[in-house]
């Protein structure tokens, strides 16, 4: 479904919750960035994805945020 086919009132919705997964993701990223970088120094974890496949430290940071914060929006 594409955005100009909702009402205006819906769209309206979407668009505060797209800025309000912004204003999550700026503010729970520095965590997971810390966290990610915390268990890398400590060597409990290599970094990998689901894939099987190596992810950078911010990759990581981003994948775990991504992850984590659509359960704000469940309910």
């Amino acid at each position: 479904m594409t955005d100009a086919s909702l009402s205006p009132s819906r769209l309206r919705a979407r668009q505060e919750d797209r800025l309000m997964f912004r204003l999550l993701f700026a503010v729970s990223f520095p965590f997971f960035l810390v966290t990610t970088i915390a268990v890398r120094v400590i060597g409990s974890d290599a970094g990998f994805a689901a894939g099987g496949k190596s992810l950078s430290i911010l990759g990581q940071a981003r994948a775990a945020a991504d992850a984590a914060i659509p359960y704000a929006f469940m309910g």
